[in-house]
């Protein structure tokens, strides 16, 4: 398996730019993990010709009661659907005091490399 994806800032997630001023890419774990955070970034209903991809952040967890194994399955969920993610294993913290929730996705892709993503 050959994985590529354009290179994304990690505090920004927009496209980078290689020393020449091309558009960036990675590829193999790296790309895979990429598009992991960016699977698990992605509202429900926000991808307009496939509205059933996505996590119900906004219907079923931000605002709403709710426990941290729904949000686990739902970021494995959408971290397996990707065809080279082979076993993917998701950890959230929550912080009840800052109303908020921290963790990692460890995955393993279809090549044997392990990779992991904080969220």
């Amino acid at each position: 398996m050959l994985t590529q994806s354009l290179k994304l800032h990690s505090q920004t997630w927009d496209l980078t730019l290689d020393g020449a001023g091309h558009l960036a890419t990675v590829s193999e774990a790296v790309a895979v993990a990429q598009d992991v955070v960016s699977a698990c970034k992605t509202f429900l209903g926000e991808v307009w010709f496939n509205d059933k991809l996505g996590i119900p952040w906004m219907s079923e967890i931000l605002g709403k009661p709710t426990t941290t194994t729904f949000i686990q399955a739902q970021l494995e969920q959408q971290a397996m659907r990707l065809p080279y993610v082979a076993q993917a294993r998701a950890t959230v913290i929550a912080h009840r005091d800052k109303r908020g929730a921290s963790g990692v996705i460890a995955v393993i892709d279809t090549n044997g490399e392990s990779s992991q993503v904080s969220l």
